[in-house]
């Protein structure tokens, strides 16, 4: 019987480490990098990072953003935003006795046609009346329903990520009963499921572990 010969396969390509970049409303700002055989397979997934290392306001420290990679450009990932969320601390910070606590869930579809879960939190300065309540949360729930409805999902990420969202509503809401604050706790892109694959095991990528924070650590030495 003839020896069967192995063959010499192909050298096994090298990883690379390649730049993660913010969205544009960031102005692309450098995030990280992540290590890849090819650039194009950190494709979907996921990065969270801290507002406050995107825009240098310390006011935003207690914000997470959820980015996720969706293309490449000149040799770099380009992200998303897919989800804005307030931390639970600092809303434990806001909620004080003698005041009243609204909370809200609302699935709108955008301008675009993109379904965007919100979750507000409205605080009052004082305690007061069920009829004072419900006054505030229908306000409340109908204007967010015009800002969605009337807006493509990038600007009202926007809106909400600098504020601007925030302090319109609370100022007319003013109106009807002092406010103490008014925040967004959650605002996320939702996403229809893909039909499941032919291997039923697979699952989402995990958030990227290998993205090197400069950022972070550069904000860390300026506050020391």
């Amino acid at each position: 019987m003839a020896r069967k010969v192995i063959s010499k396969g192909k050298k096994r390509k090298k990883k690379k480490w390649y730049p993660v970049l913010a969205p544009g409303i960031f102005n692309n700002m450098h995030i990280g990098e992540t290590i890849q055989y090819d650039i194009k397979d950190a494709i979907d997934t996921p990065v969270e990072v801290n507002l406050m290392n995107l825009t240098k306001n310390i006011k935003d420290q207690n914000v997470r953003l959820k980015l996720v990679i969706t293309g490449v450009k000149e040799n770099a990932l380009r992200t998303n935003v897919v989800k804005y969320e307030l931390n639970s601390a600092s809303i434990k910070r806001m909620v004080r006795r003698r005041r009243d606590r609204i909370d809200d869930s609302l699935q709108i579809n955008s301008k675009d046609k993109v379904l965007i879960r919100l979750k507000p939190l409205l605080i009052t300065r004082n305690k007061t009346k069920g009829k004072v309540k419900l006054a505030l949360r229908k306000e409340m729930n109908k204007l967010l329903e015009s800002f969605i409805k009337n807006n493509i999902e990038i600007n009202i990420f926007k809106e909400v990520i600098f504020y601007k969202l925030q302090k319109k509503i609370r100022d007319k809401l003013d109106k009807i009963y002092p406010i103490r604050n008014f925040e967004i706790r959650v605002l996320k892109k939702i996403v229809e499921q893909e039909e499941k694959k032919k291997d039923p095991k697979k699952t989402d990528k995990e958030p990227m572990e290998q993205v090197t924070k400069k950022v972070e650590k550069q904000n860390a030495k300026a506050n020391n």
